[in-house]
């Protein structure tokens, strides 16, 4: 076994959980390129975006190194039929707190695998999601409208 792919549980366990939250934080960065007026608000979501589908590319990488298999399931939300994220109106605000909601939960999952997990990639993958999500925490706080 080598190191890349020795690991535990615990990084398993973050590996699985954030292929699932990258799902999800990618139908919120859709939905902000869809419906935001800022257009600052909707480059950082595109940039977001290319970041994320970078994660799962990674994550989906190192999750066959390690034998195991990879089932991407898709999210309810994105299966109603004949909705999709324009046809919603919601406020700026809104989405930039959907944004905040997401890099803050990517950020929580990621310190708990700088606890408890082994593996050096994924322990890497996570210290950078620490950073990136820091970076994209103050980048959207400067752009959260007032009001």
């Amino acid at each position: 076994m080598t190191s890349e792919s020795a690991h535990n549980d615990a990084d398993l366990s973050y590996v699985r959980d954030a292929l699932r939250a990258l799902r999800d934080a990618g139908l919120a960065s859709d939905a902000v390129v869809a419906g935001a007026r800022d257009p600052r608000l909707r480059a950082s979501a595109r940039r977001t975006r290319v970041a994320q589908r970078d994660d799962v590319r990674a994550l989906t990488s190192l999750m066959r190194e390690w034998g195991r298999t990879v089932v991407v399931t898709r999210p309810v939300a994105a299966a109603s039929a004949g909705t999709s994220a324009a046809d919603v109106p919601v406020s700026d605000r809104g989405l930039v707190a959907l944004l905040v909601a997401q890099a803050e939960a990517s950020i929580r999952s990621a310190r708990i695998e700088m606890v408890a997990g082994f593996g050096t990639v994924s322990r890497a993958h996570a210290e950078g999601t620490i950073r990136a999500g820091s970076r994209e925490l103050a980048v959207l706080r400067r752009l959260e409208p007032e009001g």
